[in-house]
């Protein structure tokens, strides 16, 4: 009986090795580069989808869902449809968009017909100069405001003070070298 397993097993092996992969073809959108400054573009690649068919890039950036909370079909409204792109003949493309938002942007690539879709995210930063060394080299980052004008104020308000609390004492030492004298 375990030779008749065999033998069929033989048997439908060539049938199988033959039969399409399932689903059909894998797909998947892969992004340039992870994260891009505001106004940057990113190259985008799709593979997998149907051939010859329409794909639509959507983004969503995160800063605009969180506005949202968790409402669903609001969120779909702030969905912006950044281009749409024709596949080949092998159901592949590739296209450049431009991220305008500073935040995480999710980009969403689907066929039209075949509805395959898929989803990557990129962070988009802000353009902003990093240092304040005019010279180029790596300095700290600016990470606020200048403080001069707290430390000046606070050192007048300290001057001012000591000056309020002075007064007084003078004129009652002037008042009893009057009397005394």
């Amino acid at each position: 009986m375990g030779a008749a397993v065999m033998i069929s097993a033989a048997l439908a092996a060539p049938g199988v090795a033959a039969a399409e992969p399932y689903p059909a073809g894998a797909v998947q959108l892969t992004v340039s580069a992870g994260t891009v400054t505001e106004g940057g573009s990113v190259a985008l690649n799709g593979t997998g989808y149907g051939a010859e068919e329409d794909v639509t890039i959507d983004v969503v950036y995160a800063e605009a869902l969180g506005r949202l909370g968790r409402s669903a079909p609001r969120a779909g409204a702030l969905m912006e449809v950044v281009a749409t792109v024709g596949t080949d003949t092998n159901g592949d493309w590739s296209t450049s968009i431009t991220l305008t938002q500073i935040g995480v942007a999710t980009i969403t690539a689907t066929g039209l017909e075949s509805e395959a879709t898929d989803t990557v995210t990129v962070t988009v930063t802000s353009d902003l100069p990093l240092t304040d060394d005019e010279e180029g080299d790596d300095a700290l980052p600016i990470t606020g405001s200048s403080l001069t004008t707290a430390i000046v104020l606070g050192s007048l308000a300290v001057v001012a003070g000591a000056l309020l609390l002075w007064l007084p004492i003078a004129a009652r030492r002037r008042g009893r070298h009057a009397q005394n004298g």
